[in-house]
């Protein structure tokens, strides 16, 4: 009768883990789940807001030349023009 409940016994302890490694890892999903979703929501806020910029050919051609001599995306600069402007405006 012993020899009965040492496997009945095993198997309720390799249940119980299985449980456990079941539950750990549907957690560890779920928080892999909810960083992404906090990442992208992130990545949202700071690409939301675009304006568009008509420029004569001349300054689009300085600003190309800007951006590969210093290797920065078109966009970085202006970027960063515009932060300059407002700062010196008081805004």
């Amino acid at each position: 009768m012993e020899e009965d409940r040492a496997p009945a016994s095993l198997l309720s302890s390799t249940e119980a883990e299985r449980r456990e490694r079941s539950t750990t890892r549907a957690l560890q999903r779920e928080d892999s789940r909810i960083r992404l979703r906090d990442l992208k929501r992130a990545r949202e806020r700071e690409s939301k807001h675009f304006v568009n910029v008509p420029l004569d050919y001349e300054t689009k051609k300085r600003l190309e030349t800007a951006a590969h001599e210093n290797d920065l995306k078109m966009t970085v600069i202006m970027k960063a023009a515009i932060d300059q402007y407002l700062r010196d405006n008081g805004y």
